[in-house]
């Protein structure tokens, strides 16, 4: 995963906002069959978010994360691994969640520069951000489990690349 992989997954984000309910069907179908243990991760993950925005917004996340890098990808995902990578991550944002609330956007950022995937990684956070903005219900909380969400998927799937 490169700095092409963050283009990729922002082509693909724009992509789903344009897709019919009846093609994220089949497109959701699709990344089961090929991913399942990914898929349930990101529909648990999903159900785990009170807000109904903030659920829609990982989701879509997370589908254009799973489409991004999946494209190069023939491994299946395993479940140990993503439970590894999991808890991995909420160990190391636990600093995100003790920010204030004025800086725990920046603290996010000032942890994923010190990973591998740090632009995509990015990328997620901008969309993460944008979401932040226009989200008025909004919490911090949801905020950093979507990112440790999302960081656990890139995490698999740069596992099986080396």
């Amino acid at each position: 995963m490169d700095q092409n992989t963050a283009v990729a997954f922002s082509k693909y984000k724009t992509r789903l906002s344009s897709l019919s309910e009846f093609e994220r069907l089949k497109l959701m179908d699709y990344m089961g069959k090929n991913q399942p243990i990914v898929m349930t991760y990101l529909m648990a993950a999903t159900e785990s978010l009170k807000s109904q925005t903030a659920r829609k917004t990982l989701f879509d996340l997370g589908l254009a994360l799973l489409m991004t890098v999946s494209e190069n990808q023939s491994n299946i995902i395993e479940y140990t691994a993503l439970d590894g990578h999991n808890k991995k991550n909420i160990r190391i944002f636990e600093s995100v969640l003790k920010a204030d609330d004025d800086h725990f956007i920046e603290s996010s950022i000032s942890i994923v520069h010190e990973f591998a995937h740090s632009e995509l990684l990015l990328e997620i956070i901008e969309s993460l951000t944008e979401w932040t903005r226009a989200e008025s219900q909004f919490k911090k909380n949801y905020y950093t489990m979507m990112l440790i969400y999302l960081k656990t998927i890139i995490d698999c799937f740069a596992e099986t690349e080396e």
